[in-house]
């Protein structure tokens, strides 16, 4: 499994790679105790499950039977890799992770606080998004906007910002940008993955399929109005770079 860079090169240096099979037994000697780990997945499981709505619950369960079994199979796993010893012959490097940018793009949205579960977005706010990847992408005409308390596992507690562009009646650029709660006030943010998540997605209305477009970077999220009390109007401006992987 040592298809990183960086980690095959520690891997087969001749004093590096006998010390990594060596700390590795030990670690799985000294503090892989399964019994005290799923223990602990049943006190967490136990904290989250009355929280999770009936349409997240199947998917979590799952995850977390699933962390289960990792623990239970990963001695063996790990025995079996030690056992091997020093591999002379690796599995072939994986390809680079490489993030480049592609394009830029700015907008504009005038929405209101607590709309994020109104399906139609195009009843909600207004704005406007401009994007260039190589060339000025086509007019992006209607556009929607709605914001308000996330309701994903990931998102839950956090402001989500959903902006959506219609480009033709086959593709809808949508923005979705995450935050705290309390970044809701007038200023302005950097779209650094830190401060704030942004990324683009296209949307096939006909279809419902949804495919990632980028991640916005290295621009900023500027609100002149913005308040988390409902019905307060959110309005702003942002400009980024779009990065592509």
């Amino acid at each position: 499994m040592v298809t990183g860079r960086l980690a095959r090169r520690l891997y087969e240096h001749p004093e590096l790679g006998p010390r990594f099979l060596a700390t590795l037994e030990e670690m799985v000697d000294t503090h892989w105790d399964e019994a005290t780990l799923l223990a602990e997945v049943d006190r967490m499981e136990s904290l989250i499950t009355p929280l999770l709505s009936a349409e997240e619950r199947p998917a979590t369960l799952d995850a977390i039977e699933a962390k289960r079994t990792f623990i239970e199979g990963r001695r063996a796993a790990i025995a079996a890799e030690i056992a091997m010893g020093p591999l002379s012959t690796l599995a072939p490097e994986r390809d680079e992770i490489c993030a480049s940018v592609v394009g830029t793009v700015t907008g504009s949205f005038s929405t209101t606080w607590d709309t994020l579960a109104v399906e139609d977005l195009f009843t909600t706010g207004t704005g406007t998004i401009n994007a260039t990847v190589e060339e000025a992408m086509p007019a992006i005409t209607p556009v929607g906007a709605k914001i308000g308390l996330g309701t994903e596992a990931e998102q839950r507690g956090r402001a989500v910002l959903t902006l959506a562009g219609v480009i033709d009646p086959a593709t809808v650029l949508v923005a979705f940008v995450v935050t705290d709660v309390d970044n809701i006030t007038p200023g302005i943010l950097a779209l650094d993955w830190v401060e704030v998540e942004a990324s683009l997605y296209l949307f096939n209305p006909m279809t419902g399929g949804v495919f990632p477009f980028g991640f916005l970077v290295d621009g900023t999220l500027e609100l002149t109005e913005a308040s988390t009390v409902d019905p307060s109007p959110v309005v702003g401006t942002f400009e980024a770079s779009i990065f592509q992987l």
